[in-house]
């Protein structure tokens, strides 16, 4: 995977070991200082020697680690006060939440003593952390700038906490070093993002987001990019929230056992996917009013999977998918990261869209490799599939292999549930070679 730390990079790899002694794990700072007073004593040599970059690289790398593993418990700062079975209460570093007092400062308090984890190298050679919980107790927490937490935090609700941004123009959780963490039974209110995660590409890593509820966040609700990790967003609900969704990037990404109900929408998607694999799964969508132009998702990425998605029939429904993302092929498109093709997938769902102008379950501003839709309902009057009206398909296919397309509607009822004559009978204009299947088609982002 592309997040791990090797040995055989050269500064960039001292930059991200130093960057891991340093983040997140707060026990370490004197050992990171350590390591840039050693950087400094090696720069001269490293300077006027190229060829030993890559060995003092290793060297520093090396030191890194070993400091990690020989100094268990040795902390830099202060123990932290343990409490709640082990868990940091916002309550304790003076958050009141009363919904009247301004708890940021307090609850920043709070977020740097929970994320004074313990790490240790494991019998397998990967790191074990060890740390407490941050605990939000019931109550109304009013913020008035974006809370920074780091990469291995939990955070979770005890009862019912509400923490409320008052500034649109900041979010409410924000990491850009998010690696192994996750967020648990609170309730957000406006702001920006509401949670926004990043990170630099680290390998093993895994975000879950569960039981929260979200209302009236400004912009996106959840906004993601983050590779090498797996994210996971279960039983929450959003309410009234401009945007539901950016996945901008993560490797396997899935929404389960949610409410989805946006704001009034204009000329864009409830959720935009950019990046890997995802997946939504028993979701129910409530659609707002607003624009004919209105859709629950972009897609502009290679794998999307629909299965029992409520695309719902208020204000007249919207349309459930609308495709960015051209067809490619293997190792003839290699440029874009896209080895494996664009699919889309809808399986048991229940599609309405006639509240907008395109009337169908996926259009198509680009035809992707796979477009499969099984077992679903059509309410009446919208089609299966439609083509942007730019897009020949007697011209469209160009240098592909007719076995790296497939467009299928089966076990589907509805009023049209037939593909268009192009997509049914794909032409070729002309045809790629066959790629040898080697194993090795996934060279590249992932």
């Amino acid at each position: 995977m592309g997040g791990d730390v090797s040995l055989d990079d050269d500064s960039n790899s001292y930059q991200r070991t130093l960057r891991m002694i340093m983040k997140p794990n707060g026990l370490f700072s004197h050992n990171a200082i350590f390591l840039v007073v050693v950087n400094e004593m090696l720069m001269q040599s490293y300077q006027e020697v190229p060829r030993t970059r890559t060995r003092i690289t290793r060297i520093l790398t090396l030191v890194g680690l070993v400091l990690l593993t020989t100094a268990p418990g040795r902390a830099a700062d202060p123990a932290p006060v343990l409490t709640r079975d082990q868990g940091i209460s916002v309550k304790d570093y003076g958050a009141k939440g009363d919904g009247e007092t301004d708890d940021t400062e307090a609850i920043r308090a709070a977020v740097k003593t929970a994320s004074r984890i313990y790490s240790a190298n494991s019998s397998v050679g990967t790191y074990i952390q060890s740390g407490p919980v941050l605990l939000f107790p019931p109550g109304r927490y009013l913020i008035s700038d974006t809370i920074m937490t780091d990469g291995c935090l939990e955070i979770e609700g005890v009862g019912r906490p509400v923490v409320i941004q008052k500034d649109n123009s900041k979010d409410i959780f924000a990491n850009h070093y998010a690696w192994r963490m996750s967020i648990r039974n609170i309730t957000f209110e406006g702001g920006r993002h509401q949670i926004d995660l990043k990170n630099p590409n680290l390998d093993t890593g895994q975000l879950i987001i569960d039981h929260c509820r979200f209302y009236g966040a400004a912009s996106f609700a959840i906004c993601n990019h983050v590779r090498s990790t797996m994210l996971t967003i279960s039983d929450c609900v959003f309410v009234r929230c401009r945007q539901i969704w950016q996945n901008g990037a993560a490797d396997q990404s899935m929404m389960r056992d949610c409410w989805i109900n946006p704001t009034k929408m204009g000329d864009y998607a409830a959720i935009e996917h950019h990046g890997g694999m995802m997946s939504i799964e028993n979701v129910v969508g409530v659609p707002p009013p607003g624009s004919r132009k209105r859709r629950w998702i972009d897609n502009h990425a290679e794998w999307l999977t629909l299965r029992k998605f409520r695309f719902g029939g208020e204000h007249a429904g919207m349309t459930p998918v609308v495709n960015y993302s051209k067809y490619t092929y293997g190792l003839l498109d290699r440029g874009k990261n896209r080895d494996l093709g664009v699919n889309i997938i809808l399986d048991d769902c229940f599609i309405v869209d006639n509240g907008t102008d395109r009337k169908c379950a996926v259009y198509c501003v680009e035809v992707p490799n796979l477009l499969r839709i099984t077992n679903s309902t059509l309410c009446t009057g919208i089609d299966a599939v439609r083509i942007d009206k730019k897009i020949d398909l007697s011209t469209y296919f160009r240098v592909i292999s007719p076995s790296a397309l497939s467009f299928s509607v089966a076990g589907t009822i509805g009023s049209n549930v037939h593909l268009p004559a192009g997509l049914s009978q794909p032409v070729v204009n002309s045809v790629a070679e066959e790629v040898p299947d080697d194993g090795n088609l996934r060279k590249g982002r992932f």
